[in-house]
């Protein structure tokens, strides 16, 4: 695809060859997984959660402190409750994402 536009673009094009590597990283990953990266759905869902505080509040934080402290609250709240166990997806590869972050500790010597 590259060098469909390398002749259009080739500043461009140079840039994305060199990051290559960064972009391409997901295939790194199980396939079954792969699609969730695309999503986001998990931020998507703190935010909605402080927007909806932000309004019960009165349209604002008080404090960082208190912005701290709901904040805290929400995470909380998804991860005793929404988030308390991963996805299916997620599930049925965690040996290989385990293998995977260990890799990244490993010393080429």
């Amino acid at each position: 695809m590259c060098d469909t536009f390398a002749d259009k673009a080739p500043t461009f094009i140079a840039a994305l060859r060199k990051k290559r590597d960064h972009y391409l990283k997901f295939l790194s990953f199980p396939l079954p997984i792969r699609r969730t990266f695309s999503t986001t759905n998990a931020v998507e869902a703190v935010n909605g959660q402080l927007e909806r505080m932000r309004r019960n509040n009165g349209g604002y934080f008080h404090s960082e402190t208190v912005l701290s402290l709901k904040l805290g609250i929400t995470i909380d709240h998804l991860e005793q409750g929404k988030w308390r166990n991963p996805a299916g997806s997620v599930r049925s590869v965690i040996a290989q994402l385990n293998a995977l972050f260990e890799k990244r500790f490993e010393h080429d010597d």
